[in-house]
């Protein structure tokens, strides 16, 4: 039983993390260093997205209780550029 609530509590957490790792090779976004992803992150569009080191994203009602939306959405444009540096 304590196995099923293992899992349970763990699963979702892992498949939301392999979800963004595919969105972010999918998208061929450029990081210096792997982003600290809270919760399930949204890109669209097809320009291109560059991340330095240590940058954080909050994409989750617990992570952040007061932004307003319980998701970070980033869409950029067919020629769009967006630079993140370190965090």
């Amino acid at each position: 039983m304590h196995l099923i609530k293992t899992l349970l509590f763990f699963l979702p957490e892992l498949t939301v993390k392999v979800l963004n790792w595919s969105l972010l090779k999918f998208k061929r976004v450029e990081f210096s260093s792997y982003p600290r992803i809270s919760g399930r992150l949204f890109l669209t569009g097809t320009g291109k997205l560059v991340l330095g080191r240590d940058v954080q994203f909050n994409s989750r009602r617990k992570s952040n209780p007061i932004g307003g939306d319980t998701k970070m959405i980033i869409n950029l444009g067919l020629n769009g550029y967006l630079y993140i540096g370190d965090g």
